[in-house]
């Protein structure tokens, strides 16, 4: 860990669909906050891809990401994001996830991948200065890249760990989604693969939580939590990373007024802006088949019952 002198980074971990994007997109609007969406994604979505920023510009023609790439990697951003995009794929997926949780192991690859390393270190300084922010809001969600992080001597981390009822992700998988930066189709899963990701990566992030050297550098909220009370919930989340709220993006109780941020991949929601009503999304209670409901409890029953979620019995 770092001193208060390095970026700090506000790292949501956590499984897929359990509604990072809308929370990091309320972040985003707070003074001394940027939203800057899946950064473990910029590099083949965002540059590889010609994905689209959460300004609804394409990533190369958006000057808050071309003026640090530039700052860090020169002209050939292209053949950087190749590079970056390999070291990715083959040293933070979750399988690597051993590595960076055993320091003699962690230790051998920050010597063998230097290079790549202090650009991602690099990177973050360069984002810092570019969007003059206090705190750079991540919401890669990979525990194996956050793991990372924590090794970095430049990085302030805070990990916040976001966690939502296993049966409302499962439903949420199965859902047709459409990107409305490319008209294609999210991909889905069934509700056993997505709950054993989900178990899998909640009980990866319980584990970082352990390897922490300081244990205040780590917070987990529900996202149902988050919803009921979003107002309390944010303000939580800034006295956390030591930030004062000096202005608020809440019109009422319920509803947020929300600008564009310049995030990178995430769901739909990224694109919205505008008042923006917050609801509890419980469709899933009614409309998620009691076979999948019966799957999805099994398959996760232990972190179920260790972050209070009900039972089968209680979850119609």
């Amino acid at each position: 860990m770092t001193d208060s002198s390095g970026v700090k980074v506000l790292y949501i971990i956590g499984a897929g669909r359990s509604g990072s994007t809308l929370l990091t997109n309320i972040l985003g609007q707070l003074d001394g906050f940027t939203n800057l969406g899946e950064l473990y994604y910029l590099w083949e979505n965002g540059i590889l891809n010609k994905g689209i920023c959460g300004c609804g510009k394409r990533v190369q023609d958006c000057i808050q990401w071309q003026k640090p790439l530039h700052a860090v990697f020169g002209d050939d951003i292209i053949g950087a994001a190749y590079e970056m995009n390999n070291f990715l794929q083959q040293s933070v997926r979750t399988r690597h996830i051993p590595i960076w949780l055993l320091p003699s192991l962690a230790s051998q690859r920050l010597r063998t991948e230097r290079a790549t390393i202090e650009q991602i270190e690099r990177f973050y300084k360069a984002l810092q200065d570019a969007i003059s922010a206090n705190v750079i809001v991540d919401a890669s969600k990979f525990p194996s890249y956050a793991l990372l992080l924590s090794n970095l001597p430049t990085i302030d981390l805070y990990i916040l760990h976001l966690v939502r009822d296993p049966r409302a992700v499962a439903y949420s998988w199965q859902r047709k989604k459409q990107d409305p930066a490319t008209n294609e189709l999210f991909g889905r899963m069934g509700q056993v693969k997505s709950s054993i990701i989900w178990s899998a990566w909640n009980s990866s992030s319980e584990l970082l939580r352990h390897k922490m050297v300081n244990r205040d550098r780590y917070l987990r909220i529900r996202y149902e939590d988050f919803i009921v009370a979003p107002q309390s919930t944010v303000a939580k989340i800034s006295a956390f990373v030591d930030e004062c709220i000096n202005s608020s993006p809440f019109s009422a109780k319920q509803e947020v007024t929300l600008a564009p941020t310049h995030c990178i991949a995430g769901n739909p929601v990224r694109f919205q802006a505008g008042p923006t009503r917050l609801k509890t999304d419980d469709e899933w209670i009614d409309r998620m088949r009691l076979r999948d409901k019966r799957v999805a409890t099994a398959l996760t029953w232990p972190l179920l019952l260790r972050y209070r979620y009900p039972c089968l019995g209680t979850a119609r």
